[in-house]
C-alpha cells in the first residue's frame, strides 16, 4: 500500500477516491472518471467493485496508467479486466505485472497483453445483465 495519507478511507468522496487512485496523475485520473461516467449509467456497483480491486492490488498513479495503456486506453477493457480477477478468469498477479511494465502508445501494441473477447464473453456467461 502506498504512503498512510492517500490510503482509501470508507467515507472518502468519489472525487478523493480518485484523487488518491491516481496519485495526482492526470493521465491515470482518465480511466478513473471513465468508469465513474460509464457506471453512473447503469451499474454504480461497478465503480466500487472497480476501485476496490485497484485498491487491493495498489494499482495507483503511474501503474494505473499503464495498465490502461495496455487496455488500448479503454475504461471498459479496464473495468471487464478487473471484474475478472474478482471472478476467477484471471489473477491479480498477471494484472499488477502488467501494470507494472512500461507500455508503448496503443499504436505500437498490436497486439494486446490480454485477449479481451474472451474474457468478455466470460463475464457475460456469468453477469448476463451486466453490460460490457
Amino acid at each position: 500500500m502506498s504512503d498512510r495519507k492517500s490510503r482509501l478511507e470508507e467515507y472518502d468522496s468519489t472525487l478523493e477516491t480518485i484523487t488518491k487512485l491516481s496519485e495526482g496523475n492526470p493521465g491515470a485520473m482518465q480511466p478513473l472518471i471513465n468508469i465513474v461516467h460509464r457506471s453512473l449509467k447503469n451499474h454504480f456497483y461497478s465503480i466500487y467493485l472497480t476501485f476496490s480491486t485497484l485498491n487491493r492490488l495498489d494499482i495507483r498513479g503511474p501503474y494505473l496508467w499503464n495498465l490502461y495503456n495496455a487496455c488500448n486506453n479503454d475504461a471498459t477493457k479496464l473495468m471487464i479486466l478487473l471484474h475478472c480477477i474478482d471472478h476467477k478468469f484471471i489473477t491479480g498477479e498477471e494484472v499488477k505485472k502488467v501494470s507494472q511494465e512500461r507500455v508503448r502508445f496503443r499504436f505500437d501494441l498490436g497486439e494486446s497483453c490480454f485477449n479481451f473477447d474472451d474474457l468478455r464473453t466470460k463475464l457475460k456467461n456469468k453477469m448476463p445483465n451486466h453490460d460490457f
